[in-house]
């Protein structure tokens, strides 16, 4: 989240960190974070509100950004807040986000 964000920001420029990135590449780049893609709002250019080629940028998070209308079903859960939710019109906060939900267990029996 925020300490990770300033963290990475005090110690390797993100594009200095990025060699191969280019217009042909950007595409091919992931962003894996092993929380909710929420917890990274602070992370400004890069991960949420991307600028430049990090625009292509692929984004994994354990959570996904829903469509509007499903905001009265989840509401349950407090996913109530602006952060999970796409605005119609709007440039996505988190583009090219996929959710990749933590795996369960299971025994066979």
């Amino acid at each position: 989240g925020q300490k990770e964000c300033e963290r990475f920001a005090r110690n390797a420029p993100l594009l200095e960190a990025l060699p191969y990135l280019n217009e042909q590449t950007a595409h091919r780049h992931v962003f894996l974070v092993s929380s909710e893609h929420f917890g990274y709002s602070a992370c400004k250019g890069w991960f949420s509100k991307p600028r430049g080629l990090l625009k292509h940028a692929m984004r994994v998070s354990l959570s996904p950004m829903l469509p509007p209308n499903l905001r009265e079903h989840v509401s349950y859960m407090g996913w109530g807040s602006p952060e999970f939710f796409d605005v119609p019109g709007k440039k996505p906060r988190y583009p090219n986000l996929f959710a990749l939900p933590v795996p369960s267990s299971f025994v066979e029996v």
